[in-house]
C-alpha cells in the first residue's frame, strides 16, 4: 500500500483509537533524531503523540555518515499492519507546494488562493496515491509544515449539529463538499452566542470554526446586513404617522420626523377635554412615535438626546418657551404652526393696540 495513503487511514481512524501506551514508544528511535521522552513530557508534546496526534514542530537532527542535517519537524506515531509503532517525520517546509500536482491533482489559482489563505482547499479532489484508482480526499495544508495533509472524503461523518444549532441540509451537503458554511447563533462552552464559518480541516482531522478568514464571504455577509439596514431605514420613513393623538401632521412637520427632528404639536386633547401641547419624535429603534413635554424636551435637547426642528424654532419659542422676536412679540395669540411673523389680522390688531388713546376731558363742576 502507497506509505501516503496508509499514513491518512490512520489518521482518519484517530477518534476511534485508545490511547498509546509509553512502554509502546521507541525511546531510542526519538534519540536517534536528537529528541528525549522527557523533552516531548516537559513541552507538552507527549501527550499529544500519545494521543496518534502530530506534536508542535520540535528540532531535530538527522546524521548520516558524513552528513548532519537540523531542522525543524513535527512527529507522529503510526500502527504498521503487523502492530508495532512506526515514527512518522513531517518536515518543515519553505512554502506549500502547489506549482506541481497532489498525487495527480492540479491547482487552480483558485485552488491556491483557498490554500494560502484558508489552508483548506474548499473542495473534494480525487488523488491518485495508486496507479489506476482514484481517492475522494479532502485537502488542507499544515499552518506549521506547509506540508499538504490529505482525509479520506468517504471517512468523514457530516454532523447534524454544532454547538447546538441544527444544520440544514444545504449546509450538510456543502460541508461535504468541503466547502466552508456560515452558521449563525452557536454557543460556546462559556454560554457565549457566536456565528463563523465551519469548514472541514484534514490537517486537524475535523471541523473548524474560521471568523475571518474567508474576506469574501464575510464581505458579502456584511453588504446584506448593510442593505438589511438602509432596507429597515426607508421603512421607518414610509411609517411617518400622518396624524398624532387626532391632532393632523402637516408634511412639513412629517417632513422633520423623516430627518430625525424633534417636531412641535399643539391643540392636543386629554380625556377631559383640556387642551395641551408638546413635543414629538420617532424613536430610531422602535420605530414608535413618542412624546414629550416642554420640560422634558428642554433636558433632552440640553443632553443632546434630541434634535431640534429648526423649520418652528419661532413657533416653539413664542408658544413654549415664552420668547419672542421683534416681530411676534406684541402678538398675543398663539402662533400657527410654522408660524414666524403675524398674520394680516393679527397685525392690524397690533397696530390698533399700539395706537395712543385720545383722553377725553373731564367736565367742569358746576358750582
Amino acid at each position: 500500500m502507497n506509505e501516503k495513503l496508509k499514513d491518512q487511514e490512520v489518521k482518519d481512524k484517530v477518534n476511534t483509537y485508545t490511547p498509546i501506551d509509553v512502554s509502546r514508544v521507541d525511546a531510542k528511535q526519538l534519540e536517534r533524531i536528537g529528541v528525549s521522552i522527557e523533552t516531548l513530557e516537559k513541552t507538552g508534546n507527549l501527550e499529544k503523540l500519545l494521543n496518534w496526534q502530530k506534536t508542535d514542530l520540535l528540532p531535530i537532527t538527522i546524521k548520516t555518515d558524513d552528513t548532519t542535517v537540523r531542522t525543524e519537524a513535527r512527529l507522529a506515531l503510526r500502527e504498521t499492519p503487523e502492530g508495532n509503532l512506526s515514527l512518522s517525520i513531517h518536515a518543515l517546509r519553505k512554502e506549500p507546494e502547489l506549482e506541481r500536482p497532489y498525487f495527480g491533482v492540479k491547482f487552480t489559482e483558485e485552488d491556491k488562493k483557498n490554500l494560502r489563505e484558508t489552508g483548506n482547499l474548499g473542495r473534494v479532489v480525487e488523488a491518485e496515491f495508486k496507479q489506476g484508482e482514484k481517492t475522494p480526499v479532502f485537502l488542507s495544508v499544515d499552518r506549521q509544515t506547509n506540508e499538504l495533509i490529505a482525509v479520506r472524503a468517504d471517512k468523514i461523518k457530516i454532523p447534524e449539529n454544532i454547538k447546538g444549532v441544527q444544520l440544514n441540509e444545504k449546509q450538510k451537503k456543502e460541508l461535504s463538499e468541503g466547502k466552508a458554511v456560515w452558521v449563525e447563533g452557536m454557543t460556546s462552552s462559556k454560554g457565549k452566542e457566536f456565528s463563523a464559518y465551519l469548514q472541514f480541516n484534514a490537517d486537524k482531522k475535523g471541523f473548524e470554526f474560521r471568523f475571518d478568514n474567508d474576506k469574501q464571504n464575510q464581505n458579502q455577509n456584511q453588504n446584506q446586513n448593510q442593505n438589511q439596514k438602509q432596507e429597515q431605514k426607508n421603512e421607518q420613513k414610509d411609517d411617518v404617522p400622518k396624524t398624532f393623538r387626532k391632532v393632523g401632521l402637516s408634511e412639513d412637520q412629517r417632513s422633520s420626523l423623516r430627518e430625525g427632528k424633534t417636531v412641535y404639536v399643539d391643540g392636543l386633547e386629554d380625556k377631559k377635554g383640556k387642551k395641551y401641547s408638546g413635543y414629538i419624535n420617532i424613536n430610531k429603534e422602535t420605530g414608535k412615535t413618542e412624546f414629550m413635554f416642554s420640560k422634558e424636551y428642554k433636558e433632552a435637547v440640553a443632553a443632546g438626546k434630541v434634535t431640534p426642528d429648526d423649520r418652528h424654532k419661532t413657533q416653539v419659542a413664542v408658544n413654549s418657551e415664552g420668547k419672542t422676536n421683534e416681530a411676534t412679540k406684541n402678538v398675543k395669540e398663539p402662533l400657527l404652526k410654522g408660524q414666524t411673523k403675524p398674520t394680516e389680522k393679527q397685525a392690524e390688531k397690533q397696530k390698533e393696540e399700539q395706537k395712543p388713546q385720545i383722553q377725553k376731558p373731564k367736565g367742569r363742576k358746576m358750582s
